[in-house]
């Protein structure tokens, strides 16, 4: 979606469906924006919109949270650590609450041992907090 200046917004498991043949798509753009819109405040009535253990630290430490690539990426981060695992992002906090509190204080989602070293060093690419340091996925 990034190839065509598209940010997605709530990158997670149940928005990813496999096709019988194993084909992955990405699914649910209720929140995704073209680049050029991004401009545009990622809050309505001061709420942050998305799915709080998928979402990037800067999106509730920015005084204008928006969309970007880089939210995406952290998402995608997020979405490795579930699929190798099985687990949550963030599996260690009880609700919402714990995690947006940990996002906040600039957490890192925490290692499964299901996750080996290597998808691990991509985990933490994905999610560095300085966003201009997270890869591209175009």
């Amino acid at each position: 979606v990034h190839a065509h200046q598209v940010v997605h917004g709530d990158i997670k498991g149940g928005n990813v469906l496999i096709s019988d043949k194993g084909i992955a798509r990405v699914s649910d753009f209720g929140l995704s924006t073209l680049l050029a819109r991004s401009s545009q405040s990622f809050t309505e009535d001061s709420v942050v919109k998305g799915t709080s253990r998928w979402m990037a630290p800067e999106l509730f430490t920015e005084e204008e949270p928006r969309l970007t690539y880089a939210t995406d990426i952290w998402a995608f981060g997020c979405l490795l650590i579930e699929v190798q695992s099985g687990k949550l992002p963030y599996s260690n906090k009880a609700n919402d609450q714990q995690v947006i509190l940990a996002l906040s204080k600039q957490e890192l989602p925490t290692r499964s041992a299901d996750i080996p070293e290597s998808l691990w060093s991509l985990v933490l690419d994905c999610c560095t907090i300085d966003y201009y340091e997270r890869p591209s996925i175009t």
